[in-house]
């Protein structure tokens, strides 16, 4: 199977923000899965200042390909001036798994 796969990573400021992005996401078909880690604590420098948050996690599974599309929806929708938005490249996975994720969102 070609590897066109990738996580995207991405933090918000709370959870239900992070529950809308993920159905607004899923509503696109521009992720298979989104995963939600409800709680953890961001350290770092904003505009000269030490900063500590409370933030959520969200990992995206989608496509390579989808990728572009997927930031640019990501950016109009967070409410962060800098959002964190990392695409991680899959280089191999359980074979069911990625044709799962294959299959649940369109080529482009």
């Amino acid at each position: 199977m070609t590897m066109d796969f990738c996580l995207v990573y991405t933090t918000l400021p709370d959870i239900k923000t992070a529950e809308n992005l993920a159905r607004h996401l899923l509503s696109l078909k521009l992720i298979a899965c989104a995963n939600l880690l409800p709680e953890m604590k961001s350290f770092y420098e904003w505009k000269g200042e030490l900063a500590q948050d409370s933030e959520c996690l969200l990992l995206l599974k989608t496509r390579q390909s989808l990728y572009k599309k997927l930031e640019k929806v990501i950016q109009e929708k967070h409410p962060y001036e800098c959002p964190c938005i990392l695409q991680l490249s899959v280089h191999s996975g359980h074979e069911p798994f990625l044709k799962w994720v294959q299959d649940s969102i369109p080529q482009n």
